[in-house]
């Protein structure tokens, strides 16, 4: 039975690593989709493992009903305390504390202005409360490690460019400019880590909020929140052992909302005082300001190889 159970830990990582990777899952459908992988799991651990019951009644009456029986109760048993124990360990705030919604019932904030890398084609989109994204420039993004940030300008001094970084996760921090001369309050200029552990960075009036936000990169502990004036507390999160996502990075917006990125490629907004979420948009690296902060913005980028 250890043989049986160690055959069924090994081949479960990549059938099930591949059946998840055949979904298109996002916020909308991943309970469902990890549910689902459960029973299959269920199903499949059974399958696995009841030839090496068999072995063990192979010299009983009745071999066959008694290795069924057996290998039924067992995994039922064992899944029901793996189940409950992983519930009650594992951070599911995402679906527990938290109402998902459509994008169309979320917006962002007026006069906010994001800029993200697209999953789908790699370039660099504006995105308002104001239509469907738009693109700025061809940056042909391959890696969920390329991202966007704000750098001091080297030839106006008092304003910062728009940057993308590219090859972060080989250690070479290649920026290349896509807007400049954007005028940043020190709130947004600093806080800008992505992946890790950080603080949300604050754009316009949200830097006046009571509500302050942190994220991890662990799955479990997601983005937390804290009201200063109320000490009330949330929590987003979603992590088990069949799927989860940790948060890449978090900038808090005025009417207290939170973008965010969830996993690789999902950009989130959260409303704060109802505890609803949508998925704007699929991309990474994102980053936020307000119109007058693009008053004297010049697009520098519009085709990058």
């Amino acid at each position: 039975m250890i043989l049986a159970n160690y055959l069924s830990a090994w081949l479960g990582m990549f059938i099930v690593g591949a059946l998840r990777t055949s979904q298109a899952v996002d916020i909308y459908n991943a309970l469902r989709v990890s549910l689902t992988l459960v029973f299959v799991t269920y199903v499949l651990t059974f399958l696995l493992e009841w030839p090496f019951v068999v072995l063990c009644f192979r010299r009983s009456p009745q071999w066959f009903a008694r290795s069924v029986r057996g290998s039924l109760l067992v995994q039922t048993i064992s899944y029901l305390l793996l189940f409950g124990g992983f519930w009650l360990v594992s951070g599911k705030t995402l679906y527990t504390d938290m109402k998902i919604v459509p994008a169309s019932e979320l917006f962002l904030p007026d006069a906010v202005q994001v800029f993200f890398i697209a999953e789908a084609d790699g370039d660099v989109y504006r995105m308002s409360n104001r239509g469907t994204p738009t693109r700025i420039c061809n940056l042909n993004s391959t890696n969920v490690w390329d991202f966007l940030r704000f750098q001091k300008s080297k030839q106006e001094p008092t304003f910062w460019d728009m940057v993308a970084v590219r090859d972060r996760h080989r250690g070479e921090d290649k920026a290349i400019t896509i807007l400049s001369n954007v005028y940043l309050p020190e709130a947004v200029r600093f806080t800008q880590q992505y992946w890790g552990w950080g603080s949300a960075s604050r754009v316009g009036a949200a830097t006046n909020s009571p509500w302050h936000f942190q994220w991890s990169h662990w799955n479990d502990l997601g983005m937390w929140g804290t009201n200063e004036k109320t000490g009330e507390r949330l929590r987003v999160a979603f992590g088990t052992p069949i799927i989860g996502w940790p948060v890449w990075r978090a900038i808090q917006l005025p009417g207290e909302n939170v973008l965010f990125q969830l996993g690789s490629g999902q950009l989130c907004l959260l409303d704060i005082e109802r505890r609803r979420i949508a998925l704007l948009a699929r991309g990474h690296g994102p980053v936020a300001v307000m119109d007058t902060e693009l008053s004297n913005q010049t697009v520098v980028a519009t085709q990058l190889h």
